[in-house]
């Protein structure tokens, strides 16, 4: 109990710095030293790692090895928190400032690459059998009698709200204006990334957990999918063929990267257009292979003969 006033303050400090920038831009002598290790970013990262490694541990104990959570969703789990620590702690974040393309890197990052490990991560198990038990009941207690914020959650997590909100952060974030406040201010830039991750954890919520609203319908998933996947492909697209540059906060200091302000922009617009799409392909041609491969599963099942009443 002793640690919860500490993992407390840890998780409420962390939108206070979640890609906070400070300071000049970084310049190519710079990036190995551009280590992000503001403990308002450290902390909440190892807190969250240690706790579901600890309530994995917890679950195996309990109930073996690979029940409750399978290796596979403890590997992918621990790989979206590695993406989240390359987004924020790396020298991506620093680098971010200067090069338009590695922003996109991180932004990428932050919606397409850690948010689906995470949610295929079973991180409601891990998370809750991590925490203490007092604190486990007492949160369980308090979420029960939030009616209201339940059904807002039920809500945000059907399939049209998740498509729209996880479209609408996409698109309204790399409208000058907004990118530009979010850039100066960092304030600005924490909600722009905290809408980020959490818009893409109901979109990827909605799309792969089992849970999810169209976890049961791999068609529509897959739509989803793709809807997503053109609108990410078409601000790739309007980025790449431009005629000039958007955005006045990289036209310093991309020519000192050996770039213009132009290139720079023609290679994040293709970093959004072409791994930026394939993400949502991929996951889409995933869920079509285990669609096909629980068709095959339940055809061959049913065609077995049955000797019920033979003997």
């Amino acid at each position: 109990m002793r640690r919860i006033p500490l993992l407390t303050l840890a998780l409420t400090l962390l939108p206070a710095r979640l890609l906070a920038h400070a300071g000049l831009p970084p310049a190519p002598h710079d990036l190995w030293r551009s280590w992000g290790l503001a403990p308002t970013v450290v902390v909440p990262l190892f807190v969250t790692a240690w706790l579901y490694s600890r309530g994995v541990e917890t679950v195996w104990r309990r109930a073996g090895r690979g029940r409750g959570v399978a290796p596979a969703q403890a590997a992918a789990f621990a790989g979206g928190v590695a993406a989240l620590f390359v987004a924020l702690v790396s020298p991506v974040d620093r680098v971010a400032e200067s090069l338009f393309w590695v922003h996109m890197i991180q932004h990428l990052l932050l919606i397409a690459v850690a948010p689906p490990l995470l949610v295929l991560g079973a991180p409601q198990a891990g998370m809750a059998w991590g925490l203490p038990r007092g604190m486990r009941a007492g949160l369980g207690r308090w979420w029960h009698r939030r009616r209201w914020l339940r059904a807002a959650l039920r809500w945000m997590a059907s399939p049209l709200p998740a498509v729209a909100l996880h479209s609408v952060a996409l698109w309204a974030w790399h409208v000058p204006v907004a990118y530009e406040a979010a850039v100066r201010r960092p304030a600005v830039h924490a909600a722009e990334h905290l809408s980020f991750v959490g818009t893409a954890l109901l979109f990827w919520w909605v799309v792969l957990h089992r849970r999810g609203s169209l976890a049961r319908v791999p068609g529509l998933a897959m739509l989803a999918l793709f809807i997503v996947s053109i609108e990410s492909g078409a601000l790739g697209a309007l980025l790449t063929f431009s005629a000039g540059p958007w955005y006045r906060s990289h036209l310093e200091a991309a020519p000192a990267w050996g770039l213009s302000p132009l290139d720079d922009q023609q290679l994040a617009g293709l970093v959004m257009w072409i791994p930026g799409s394939l993400a949502y392909l991929a996951a889409a041609a995933w869920i079509f292979l285990r669609w096909m491969r629980t068709a095959d599963t339940d055809r061959n099942s049913s065609s077995l003969p049955s000797f019920r009443g033979s003997f």
